[in-house]
């Protein structure tokens, strides 16, 4: 019994192979932010895009709506008020 508890050959092949573990979860980590900061950059381009192309497509028609719609809400949030007080 006393031979189980002192044979530490399992955890010596453990340890040498701990150093190899540290690495790959260190560059899967490495991975996985690149693929990250890669993703955030196909976003960021995408609303560049959306955004570039709202501001010089926009007609007068979708600004009147746009203001239109502020006030409207603006006139609810009002109300909502009103009945609370």
């Amino acid at each position: 019994m006393m031979e189980c508890i002192t044979d530490f050959n399992g955890l010596e092949t453990v340890a040498k192979l701990a150093p190899i573990g540290t690495a790959l979860i260190a560059l899967s980590a490495a991975i996985i932010a690149l693929l990250a900061i890669l993703a955030q950059m196909h976003i960021a381009r995408r609303r560049a895009a959306i955004d570039f192309f709202l501001k010089t497509e926009v007609d007068r028609t979708a600004i009147d709506l746009s203001y239109r719609r502020i006030l409207v809400t603006e006139g609810i949030r009002r109300q909502r008020l009103e009945l609370a007080i």
